[in-house]
Protein backbone atom coordinates (compact mmCIF):
# COMPACT_ATOMS: atom_id res chain seq x y z
CA UNK A 1 0.00 0.00 0.00
CA UNK A 2 1.28 3.31 -0.70
CA UNK A 3 0.79 6.43 0.91
CA UNK A 4 2.28 8.12 -1.98
CA UNK A 5 0.07 10.75 -4.78
CA UNK A 6 -2.54 8.98 -6.74
CA UNK A 7 -1.65 8.68 -10.25
CA UNK A 8 -4.97 8.99 -12.31
CA UNK A 9 -4.15 7.54 -15.94
CA UNK A 10 -4.59 9.70 -18.31
CA UNK A 11 -6.09 9.10 -21.66
CA UNK A 12 -4.02 8.68 -24.90
CA UNK A 13 -3.78 11.82 -26.94
CA UNK A 14 -3.53 12.96 -30.22
CA UNK A 15 -1.90 15.54 -32.29
CA UNK A 16 -4.22 17.12 -34.89
CA UNK A 17 -2.91 20.13 -37.17
CA UNK A 18 -5.02 22.20 -39.39
CA UNK A 19 -3.06 24.02 -42.20
CA UNK A 20 -4.30 26.06 -45.05
CA UNK A 21 -4.28 29.68 -46.37
CA UNK A 22 -5.51 32.58 -44.01
CA UNK A 23 -9.51 32.76 -43.44
CA UNK A 24 -10.41 29.32 -44.73
CA UNK A 25 -11.94 28.81 -40.60
CA UNK A 26 -9.11 26.95 -39.19
CA UNK A 27 -9.31 28.65 -35.73
CA UNK A 28 -13.31 28.73 -36.02
CA UNK A 29 -13.03 24.77 -36.67
CA UNK A 30 -11.31 24.70 -33.40
CA UNK A 31 -13.21 26.61 -31.01
CA UNK A 32 -16.12 25.27 -32.48
CA UNK A 33 -14.91 21.95 -31.49
CA UNK A 34 -13.98 23.12 -28.44
CA UNK A 35 -17.93 24.01 -28.12
CA UNK A 36 -16.68 27.55 -27.48
CA UNK A 37 -19.11 29.74 -29.55
CA UNK A 38 -18.83 30.72 -32.89
CA UNK A 39 -17.50 34.11 -33.45
CA UNK A 40 -17.96 36.37 -36.62
CA UNK A 41 -14.65 37.71 -36.95
CA UNK A 42 -11.00 36.56 -35.92
CA UNK A 43 -8.29 37.98 -35.59
CA UNK A 44 -5.68 36.28 -37.69
CA UNK A 45 -3.81 33.46 -35.77
CA UNK A 46 0.40 34.23 -35.27
CA UNK A 47 2.27 31.17 -35.29
CA UNK A 48 0.68 28.60 -33.97
CA UNK A 49 -2.34 27.67 -30.49
CA UNK A 50 -2.78 24.48 -29.13
CA UNK A 51 -6.15 23.47 -27.57
CA UNK A 52 -7.11 20.20 -26.45
CA UNK A 53 -10.70 18.28 -26.12
CA UNK A 54 -11.45 14.98 -24.82
CA UNK A 55 -13.64 12.41 -26.74
CA UNK A 56 -15.52 9.35 -25.18
CA UNK A 57 -15.89 6.19 -26.58
CA UNK A 58 -12.87 5.30 -26.60
CA UNK A 59 -11.63 8.20 -24.06
CA UNK A 60 -8.95 9.96 -26.31
CA UNK A 61 -7.76 13.27 -26.27
CA UNK A 62 -7.34 15.22 -29.44
CA UNK A 63 -4.54 18.19 -29.17
CA UNK A 64 -5.88 20.19 -32.08
CA UNK A 65 -3.08 22.88 -33.24
CA UNK A 66 -4.09 25.51 -34.81
CA UNK A 67 -1.65 27.11 -37.40
CA UNK A 68 -1.16 30.46 -39.18
CA UNK A 69 -2.09 30.62 -42.27
CA UNK A 70 -0.14 33.79 -43.44
CA UNK A 71 2.90 33.10 -45.76
CA UNK A 72 5.61 34.54 -43.08
CA UNK A 73 4.77 31.89 -40.73
CA UNK A 74 5.18 29.53 -43.11
CA UNK A 75 9.08 28.98 -42.27
CA UNK A 76 7.01 27.25 -38.64
CA UNK A 77 4.77 24.73 -40.26
CA UNK A 78 7.05 21.78 -40.20
CA UNK A 79 7.65 22.73 -36.47
CA UNK A 80 4.46 22.12 -35.72
CA UNK A 81 3.76 19.03 -37.73
CA UNK A 82 6.05 17.25 -35.56
CA UNK A 83 5.17 13.91 -34.25
CA UNK A 84 1.31 14.96 -35.58
CA UNK A 85 -0.93 12.21 -36.29
CA UNK A 86 -3.42 13.70 -38.51
CA UNK A 87 -3.37 16.62 -40.89
CA UNK A 88 -6.34 18.46 -41.36
CA UNK A 89 -6.17 20.13 -44.52
CA UNK A 90 -8.86 23.12 -45.28
CA UNK A 91 -9.93 25.19 -47.71
CA UNK A 92 -13.17 27.83 -48.05
CA UNK A 93 -15.51 26.23 -50.17
CA UNK A 94 -16.22 29.83 -51.45
CA UNK A 95 -12.62 30.71 -52.54
CA UNK A 96 -11.42 28.98 -55.26
CA UNK A 97 -7.86 30.16 -54.21
CA UNK A 98 -8.07 28.65 -51.41
CA UNK A 99 -8.33 25.08 -53.31
CA UNK A 100 -5.77 26.03 -55.96
CA UNK A 101 -3.25 26.27 -53.01
CA UNK A 102 -4.81 23.35 -51.43
CA UNK A 103 -3.59 22.10 -55.07
CA UNK A 104 -0.23 23.87 -55.64
CA UNK A 105 1.22 24.28 -51.99
CA UNK A 106 -0.49 22.14 -48.93
CA UNK A 107 -1.19 19.34 -50.36
CA UNK A 108 2.77 18.61 -50.73
CA UNK A 109 3.79 20.48 -47.71
CA UNK A 110 1.81 18.28 -45.30
CA UNK A 111 3.52 15.24 -47.56
CA UNK A 112 6.73 16.70 -47.16
CA UNK A 113 7.28 16.97 -43.36
CA UNK A 114 4.71 14.62 -41.99
CA UNK A 115 6.02 11.44 -40.63
CA UNK A 116 5.10 8.01 -41.89
CA UNK A 117 1.73 6.99 -41.09
CA UNK A 118 0.15 10.06 -40.89
CA UNK A 119 -3.30 10.71 -41.85
CA UNK A 120 -4.80 13.59 -44.02
CA UNK A 121 -8.56 14.68 -44.40
CA UNK A 122 -9.35 17.22 -46.79
CA UNK A 123 -11.64 19.73 -45.46
CA UNK A 124 -14.06 21.89 -47.81
CA UNK A 125 -15.16 24.67 -44.66
CA UNK A 126 -17.75 27.34 -44.91
CA UNK A 127 -20.26 24.92 -46.54
CA UNK A 128 -23.14 27.75 -45.06
CA UNK A 129 -21.46 30.56 -47.24
CA UNK A 130 -20.99 27.87 -50.54
CA UNK A 131 -25.01 27.64 -50.58
CA UNK A 132 -25.04 30.95 -51.80
CA UNK A 133 -21.69 31.61 -53.92
CA UNK A 134 -19.63 28.14 -54.38
CA UNK A 135 -16.39 28.48 -56.17
CA UNK A 136 -15.61 24.56 -55.98
CA UNK A 137 -17.99 22.17 -56.51
CA UNK A 138 -18.64 18.93 -53.91
CA UNK A 139 -17.20 16.61 -56.59
CA UNK A 140 -13.83 18.93 -57.10
CA UNK A 141 -12.88 18.09 -53.36
CA UNK A 142 -14.22 14.69 -53.60
CA UNK A 143 -11.83 14.11 -56.28
CA UNK A 144 -8.91 15.66 -55.25
CA UNK A 145 -9.38 13.58 -52.14
CA UNK A 146 -9.60 10.35 -53.72
CA UNK A 147 -6.20 11.44 -56.06
CA UNK A 148 -4.17 11.63 -52.90
CA UNK A 149 -6.18 8.48 -50.82
CA UNK A 150 -7.85 11.08 -48.21
CA UNK A 151 -10.93 11.37 -47.04
CA UNK A 152 -12.82 14.57 -47.91
CA UNK A 153 -15.98 16.16 -45.71
CA UNK A 154 -17.38 19.94 -45.70
CA UNK A 155 -17.84 21.96 -42.65
CA UNK A 156 -19.68 25.07 -41.44
CA UNK A 157 -17.93 25.86 -38.22
CA UNK A 158 -20.93 29.08 -38.42
CA UNK A 159 -23.40 26.40 -37.76
CA UNK A 160 -21.40 23.63 -36.24
CA UNK A 161 -22.07 21.35 -39.25
CA UNK A 162 -19.84 18.11 -39.19
CA UNK A 163 -17.33 19.71 -36.94
CA UNK A 164 -17.57 17.15 -34.44
CA UNK A 165 -17.73 14.53 -37.11
CA UNK A 166 -14.45 15.77 -38.76
CA UNK A 167 -12.61 15.45 -35.50
CA UNK A 168 -14.29 11.84 -34.85
CA UNK A 169 -12.96 10.27 -38.08
CA UNK A 170 -9.46 11.84 -37.45
CA UNK A 171 -9.55 9.85 -34.73
CA UNK A 172 -11.13 6.67 -36.14
CA UNK A 173 -8.22 6.97 -38.84
CA UNK A 174 -6.13 7.79 -36.44
CA UNK A 175 -6.59 4.43 -34.53
CA UNK A 176 -6.82 2.33 -37.79
CA UNK A 177 -3.41 3.60 -39.22
CA UNK A 178 -2.03 2.85 -35.56
CA UNK A 179 -3.07 -0.67 -35.24
CA UNK A 180 -2.10 -1.55 -39.16
CA UNK A 181 1.07 0.39 -38.92
CA UNK A 182 2.06 -1.98 -35.55
CA UNK A 183 0.55 -4.87 -37.41
CA UNK A 184 3.09 -4.55 -40.08
CA UNK A 185 6.26 -3.76 -38.04
CA UNK A 186 8.43 -6.45 -38.11
CA UNK A 187 9.03 -9.11 -34.36
CA UNK A 188 12.04 -8.58 -33.25
CA UNK A 189 13.68 -12.16 -32.53
CA UNK A 190 15.41 -12.54 -29.33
Amino acid sequence: MSNGPRQTKQPPQIKICLVGDMAVGKTSLAHVFLQQPFKEHYQATVGGVVMARTLENPVVTCQVWDTAGMERYRALLPHYMRHARCAVIIYDCSNRETFDSVKNYWLDFVESCGEEGLVKILVGNKMDVAEKVRAVNIQEGELLAQSRDMPYIETSAKFGLNVDDLFILADKRVSWHQMFYSYLRPVEKY
